[in-house]
């Protein structure tokens, strides 16, 4: 739904002007989303942001996109704690230890989220590069990545990794963690 005037605003760094843009108001045009399941080790802030990024996805693309990026900077900087202030300097910093994948599908979202927030001319038309939904919705599938990395992961390995413990010490083996 599109609205001509916005009485709320989400507390994001620029949300007003994707809500002014778009003439969105996300706790009028989408007071709820009950369809879009985000897993609860997500912080609340942080699966605020990737809800709203995949419900305005077909409507607003470059809103989606741009939210996304916005999401994937809380996650590292509530995660990590660096000390730059620009994402791509962020991933850097905080990368040391990640999957090569992982790194190379954070710097793409962040590429597709600049492409929103930072319009570049092609170099043959010289018209402006539109972010379109495919590329959207890619870097949403990046976010629930990352969130899987950031969050899920070591849970789940961890649930594996006991169940196995389990069978292990009930035919007197040593378990996993221990060897």
């Amino acid at each position: 739904m599109i609205k001509t005037k916005i009485k709320t605003v989400p507390h994001w760094k620029g949300s007003k002007i994707f809500s002014e843009l778009y003439r969105i108001n996300f706790n009028e045009d989408y007071p709820s989303s009950p369809n879009i399941h985000i897993d609860e080790s997500i912080p609340k802030d942080v699966a605020k942001h990737y809800k709203q990024a995949k419900l305005v996805l077909e409507l607003a693309p470059e809103a989606s996109a741009a939210l996304s990026r916005c999401c994937l900077e809380k996650v590292l900087t509530e995660k990590y704690h660096p000390k730059s202030q620009k994402l791509e300097k962020i991933i850097e910093e905080c990368s040391m230890d990640w999957p090569s994948s992982i790194k190379r599908c954070l710097y793409a979202l962040r590429e597709i989220g600049n492409f929103a927030v930072h319009p570049r001319k092609d170099s043959l038309s010289g018209e402006i590069v539109e972010i379109e939904p495919g590329e959207a919705a890619f870097s949403l599938m990046i976010l629930e990545l990352a969130f899987d990395y950031f969050y899920s992961f070591q849970k789940k390995v961890d649930e594996i990794i006991n169940s196995i413990n389990e069978k292990l010490i009930a035919c007197g083996k040593q378990p996993i963690d221990e060897k």
